[in-house]
């Protein structure tokens, strides 16, 4: 079936339709563009729940008598972690545990704060927390233990 009439006609037509798509891919794509940053903020605060909960698990096993339960805490966090983190968390993640196993009397000095560091660095790289000029020579992520032993839990921690 042939258009019938002039080619101004036609060429009204043509710019009617082409208006009409115009305006409907507009909010479309809007939709569409803030679906996905919803869906990525969504992710991204999902994999600091599962990071928090990570550094805060290895941290109770920062003094020599860590509990079964917090050795299993650590263990739950490290074996969920492959649920959200990149491969180079993970890796990192793997050479700290590889250390953490290694027998005290055989560990070199300095290694598990430099796999340590690495692990935080790719953490903070994965979530999108590094400052733009961030070097990871610069970059710090020492654990403080609160200076207390089990048994004295109650006391004052000493005073520097």
């Amino acid at each position: 079936m042939a258009i019938e009439g002039s080619s101004s006609t036609v060429s009204a037509l043509i710019g009617l339709i082409g208006v009409a798509v115009g305006l409907l891919v507009k909010p479309i794509s809007e939709y569409f563009s803030s679906k996905t940053r919803e869906h990525e903020t969504n992710w991204r605060s999902l994999r600091i729940e599962f990071y928090k909960e990570f550094v805060l698990s290895l941290a109770a096993l920062e003094h020599a008598d860590a509990t079964a339960e917090e050795r299993l805490r650590f263990n739950r966090a490290s074996n969920s972690l492959p649920l959200v983190a990149s491969t180079r968390v993970l890796n990192a993640m793997i050479g700290l545990r590889e250390e953490l196993t290694t027998p005290v009397n055989k560990r070199r000095p300095g290694v598990e704060d430099e796999i340590r560091k690495k692990l935080i660095w790719e953490m903070r790289k994965d979530i999108g927390y590094l400052p733009a000029k961030a070097r990871y020579e610069d970059f710090s992520a020492p654990f403080w233990t609160s200076g207390l032993k089990r048994d004295d839990s109650n006391q004052r921690p000493p005073t520097r």
